[in-house]
This record gives C-alpha cells, sequence and structure tokens, in this order.
C-alpha cells in the first residue's frame, strides 16, 4: 500500500493531538443474547486477524508505509470487563490502548448484570483508522460474513466544481478567526470524559424529514441547533450566534473499505442557533449540506489532500480541527445492514470517538437497523454536555410540534 502524501497530515493531527498518547475511538455495539467467553471471542477475531491489516499496523512515520506485526498476540488485545449498563462511557474513552510495541486497538466484553444483555466495543487509536474505516472493521472482525455488507455506505467520486476549492479554502481561513465564545465550549478541559446517548426510530426522523422535505441529517442538526440553543438560554439573554461545527467527511471508496488511515475531508458547518424559526433553520442546513454534495467538495478536499506537501497541509489543518476554529465535532454514520453475530443479534450501535487535545464536545448520529443513536463526548469541563442527548429529543420533539405544510 503506497503512501498517502498529505493525507497523512490528518493522521498526524490525531496522533499529535492525542492527550498522553492515547486518543480511542470506535464502535460500541449493544447485543442481546448471552456473552459468548472470552476464549470463544479470541478465537473468532484469531480467524479474521490475517484479512485485516489496519490491526498489524503502528502509528508514526511507519503507519504511512506497509508495515505488518506478525507477532499481534490476541489475548492481549481480546479483552473483558463489567461494567453498569448503560456506564461503559469512562471505561472505553479513558483506558490506554495497548502499549509496549503492540498494534493500539483492542475488542472490548462487556459484561452487564443483568444476564441477556452485553456489549462489544472495538477501539483503535484515531491515528490509524477513521469512523467509517472502524465501522468496517468492526463489521468483518465480529460478522459472520453472509448476507449484505454492514458497513457504511462509501463515497461515489463525483468531479469536484471550482466553487469546490474556493469553498474549501474559506473554511480554512474561517478556522483562523475565534469565533464569539460559547458557554463552556472554550474553557480549559480537565481530561475527564463521559458519555450519553439516546435513541430515536428511524422512521420518526424519516417523518419528520418527509415533512420538512429535507434528509435526515439535517433533521439530525436541527434538533441539535435546538439543543444548543436551550443551553445558551441559561447563561445569556441575548440572542444566540451560529454555532460553528465541523463535520467530518469520509472520502473512502469502493475497495478502501478497511484501509488504514484517515480518509475524510472536513466541513464547517454553522449550527443556526441565532433564529427561534425551525423553517429558517432548516432551510440554512439544507443549503449548506447540500451545497457541499453538489459542489464535490470531498473530492477537491481529497485531490488537494495528494497535491499538497504534508508539512504545508498540517499547518492549515490544524487551526481548523481545534478550538476555536472547531468548538464541537457533528458527524454522521450509519450502517448498510446489520451485522451478523453467529449466535447473538446486535440492537444498536453508537460511533465515538475520545477528544482531540482542547476539544469538549464530540457529536455523532450512529444509525444501526431501525434506531438512529445521538452519542454525545463531552469533557467534565462541559459539565452540560450531559445533557444534550434529552435536549436533542426535545429538539426533534419541537420540530414534529412546529412542523406544517410550508416547513
Amino acid at each position: 500500500m503506497k503512501p498517502r502524501p498529505a493525507a497523512a497530515a490528518v493522521d498526524r493531527f490525531f496522533l499529535h493531538s492525542a492527550p498522553g498518547g492515547n486518543l480511542p475511538m470506535g464502535c460500541l455495539l449493544d447485543v442481546k443474547g448471552t456473552a459468548p467467553t472470552i476464549e470463544e471471542l479470541r478465537a473468532r477475531v484469531s480467524a479474521r486477524l490475517p484479512d485485516l491489516p489496519v490491526l498489524h499496523r503502528h502509528p508514526g512515520p511507519a503507519s504511512e508505509g506497509p508495515r505488518r506485526d506478525p507477532a499481534v498476540r490476541v489475548s492481549a488485545h481480546v479483552k473483558e470487563a463489567t461494567v453498569p449498563a448503560g456506564r461503559a462511557g469512562p471505561h472505553i474513552l479513558q483506558t490506554p490502548l495497548p502499549t509496549g510495541g503492540r498494534p493500539p486497538w483492542d475488542l472490548w466484553l462487556l459484561h452487564h448484570t443483568t444476564p441477556d444483555s452485553y456489549q462489544l466495543c472495538f477501539r483503535i487509536h484515531h491515528g490509524l483508522h477513521d469512523g467509517v474505516g472502524a465501522a468496517h472493521t468492526v463489521a468483518a472482525l465480529l460478522g459472520t460474513g453472509t448476507g449484505p455488507a454492514p458497513g457504511p455506505l462509501l463515497h461515489v467520486p463525483s468531479r469536484p466544481s471550482a466553487a469546490a476549492f474556493r469553498n474549501a479554502l474559506t473554511d480554512l481561513v474561517a478556522a483562523h478567526r475565534a469565533p464569539r465564545t460559547w458557554p463552556g465550549l472554550c474553557v480549559p478541559p480537565t481530561g475527564q470524559l463521559e458519555l450519553g446517548h439516546a435513541d430515536a426510530p428511524v422512521a420518526r426522523l424519516k417523518a419528520l424529514a418527509r415533512t420538512w422535505d429535507v434528509t435526515v441529517n439535517v433533521v439530525y442538526l436541527a434538533a441539535l441547533t435546538r439543543a444548543f440553543q436551550a443551553l445558551w438560554a441559561r447563561t445569556s439573554a441575548a440572542p444566540a450566534p451560529p454555532l460553528p461545527a465541523l463535520m467530518p467527511m469520509s472520502t473512502r471508496r469502493a475497495g478502501e473499505e478497511r484501509h488504514p488511515g484517515n480518509h475524510l475531508a472536513a466541513m464547517r458547518l454553522a449550527l443556526p442557533c441565532d433564529t427561534p424559526e425551525p423553517a429558517v433553520q432548516l432551510r440554512r442546513l439544507r443549503h449548506e449540506t447540500t451545497q457541499a454534495t453538489r459542489e464535490g467538495r470531498r473530492d477537491a478536499a481529497r485531490l488537494l489532500f495528494r497535491v499538497v506537501p504534508t508539512p504545508l497541509a498540517e499547518r492549515l489543518i490544524m487551526p481548523m480541527m481545534l478550538p476555536p476554529g472547531a468548538p464541537v465535532y457533528v458527524s454522521n454514520v450509519s450502517f448498510a445492514a446489520e451485522i451478523g453475530l453467529p449466535r447473538d443479534r446486535v440492537t444498536a450501535a453508537a460511533m465515538f470517538t475520545a477528544l482531540p487535545r482542547g476539544l469538549l464536545c464530540f457529536v455523532c448520529l450512529t444509525g444501526y437497523a431501525a434506531i438512529r443513536r445521538i452519542t454525545v463526548v463531552h469533557d467534565r469541563a462541559f459539565a452540560e454536555g450531559q445533557e444534550l442527548p434529552r435536549l436533542w429529543l426535545e429538539g426533534l420533539s419541537a420540530l414534529e410540534r412546529e412542523a406544517g405544510p410550508t416547513g
């Protein structure tokens, strides 16, 4: 596999901004059934390991070229623990990834006190993989391999327009301008992370999308906008400003499903917290997201990463990826089909990441089967982050109440 010149700048960002060198990201699966033994799970992983080169990689310069570690000991990577149901966050976010010369990934079998459910959590250093890649890897690592491919849909390339390059550069320039400070989002982090969830049926989001003539992604972002508005109103009587957010966009194409590295671009998105009108919020979000797609923004970024020297790319990317350029990350990943476990059923999934140094909040909507799960990872310095899942659900309810024939 050939090195990806400046695209390695994104990998290096996640490596350099990892607190203590530890920046796990990955996928947490809720499973209905009786948990396998740790020996059974290790045997399954051993059988799949030869076909997953990313699990033989080490971060750093060596990850830019082909390198396989034939000495991967599955027992050092596949582990088990008991956690209270719904309280896996501190364990999966802050437990160090394997070290001591071992590739930085693991798979946890998380037992609960209830006998008929458990969780599986795949983690890997963000410097080695992105969210879409991790979703494909965990599906290949755990699934039976029969039926439709369960990983997220891959990017279908298009020809980027001149506007795509212009707006990509505009994003970089805007990232150097400090936005108006949001309460709690531009304070020093504690390094202590929390994780929260909320679930909504995909049918509910699709119904809202039809009503307002937008995509499910826009509905998700509009409800999140209203959640942040609710937090702003607690501390200020003044109108809220737009909230700058960074939205990752996968550039993985067919044949790159499980390739090592971060195959992604990012666009700056302004959550329209400055208006209370849902129709205006939805219209602005629809315009920003559809414009990026129509222009071919991610294809422009992919091409720029292939021609811009890595040192220059690093200098440009860094301010875009960290506060104040990006006070919050927002992401959206959906599995195309269910992961077929040998005997049990995955009921929901959550993509997550620990926070790069300086960032206080990451939000992801994960689609799995009939469920859309919003996951919020936040530093304890942004204590209000624990309320975002509940406020997001309230935002959905508000969009339903306020929907009309002109929405």
